[in-house]
């Protein structure tokens, strides 16, 4: 019978190392989508001389949003393509900006409010992520010293297969 014993040092656990996540930055934001993007100017310019962005809302957009006054809630830099957020994050509350143009039109907004998480909750999550990191180093390093304490058997048209080295037992 061939009896297997694999020796695995639990040194080669490669080490874990929790990193501090970044603060998510979110925008609360309302849009305006237009058909084309000659319209765009006109649009800003209606709102620069004071028209509110309810009423440009319901006069220009297209948007699916258009129904719930364009807003469109919290979104991170991930909801848009590269560039758009920094210049989201630089634009005053309440004006209208060009964010960018697609298939479906030329995408506006408009900047509600700023929300960045909370040094607290950010501290808990890291809490929490390097806890379960330490748990599961704990438990590969508890099965790496079973698998070296326990002997076991595998059947040697299986060994192949596995990729088994067999020790003779004595």
């Amino acid at each position: 019978a061939s009896v297997i014993n694999q020796n695995v040092d639990a040194t080669e656990i490669p080490s874990d190392k929790v990193s501090t996540p970044a603060p998510k930055i979110k925008l609360h934001l309302k849009t305006i989508l237009l058909p084309v993007a000659s319209i765009t100017q006109q649009v800003l310019t209606e709102q620069a001389s004071g028209t509110t962005f309810a009423e440009l809302n319901a006069s220009w957009s297209i948007s699916l949003y258009k129904g719930v006054g364009g807003d469109i809630g919290w979104k991170t830099e991930q909801d848009f393509p590269e560039g758009v957020f920094a210049r989201l994050l630089a634009q005053p509350t309440n004006t209208l900006s060009e964010g960018f143009s697609d298939a479906a039109g030329t995408h506006l907004f408009a900047v509600v409010s700023r929300q960045e998480e909370k040094p607290a909750a950010i501290a808990k999550a890291l809490r929490e992520q390097q806890t379960r990191e330490t748990k599961k180093k704990r438990l590969m390093h508890y099965v790496i010293e079973l698998r070296n304490q326990i002997d076991y058997w595998i059947n040697p048209t299986l060994q192949i297969k596995c990729q088994v080295t067999t020790v003779k037992e004595t």
